[in-house]
């Protein structure tokens, strides 16, 4: 099956842009932010100083751009270039925590939008893969995702044993054929005067 029907690559940076557009209209932290200041302050958060800088990277449909630090020190210079600018440079830290929220990937279950949605399996930094919301990988009617027993990653149901054990994990409590035999020994030991 080809990945570009299971990971549609998505446009994170143009996410991001409408994200922040949207949050900031909704927290109040400005009126109206146009579109080329948002896609200023994107550029900005992810250490560049133009959108046209930005777009020459090719970044935008890299799935872990929003793991990044944000640069909260360049965007309050963005803020300060502008020309009429409808937000404050006191709140860089606060659209910093927005942007990083649009860079990540939606849950694959709820479409959330959120800098702590994180990767389903086990994904080496890069790869693409899905990503869900810890709120949808605990949830008790969830049918398709669950955490590995041992080290809480979210994988899809198929991909986990019996045992609720991810890959890496499968086997971690099974005995070894001389364990077993021990505890036959241990326990006829234990017995033989019983019985």
């Amino acid at each position: 099956m080809d990945d570009s029907a299971i990971f549609p690559e998505t446009n994170l940076i143009k996410q991001a842009v409408d994200y922040l557009r949207t949050k900031a209209r909704d927290s109040r932290l400005c009126d109206k932010l146009g579109s080329g200041h948002a896609h200023s302050l994107v550029s900005a958060a992810l250490g560049y100083k133009t959108p046209q800088a930005l777009k020459a990277a090719e970044d935008e449909h890299d799935q872990w751009i929003g793991q990044r630090p944000m640069n909260v020190p360049m965007i309050e210079n963005a803020i300060l270039r502008m020309s009429s600018p409808t937000i404050e440079a006191s709140q860089a830290r606060k659209i910093a925590d927005i942007i990083s929220d649009g860079l990540t990937p939606r849950c694959v279950a709820c479409n959330k939008i959120s800098a702590n949605n994180i990767p389903v399996g086990d994904p080496e930094f890069g790869d693409s893969c899905e990503w869900i919301c810890r709120s949808c990988v605990d949830a008790e009617h969830q049918e398709d995702f669950a955490a590995c027993s041992l080290c809480d990653k979210p994988f899809r149901i198929e991909e986990l044993d019996r045992k609720g054990l991810c890959p890496e994990h499968r086997g971690e409590f099974d005995y070894d054929p001389e364990e077993l035999q021990d505890m036959e020994d241990f326990i006829e030991y234990h017995t033989k005067d019983n019985g």
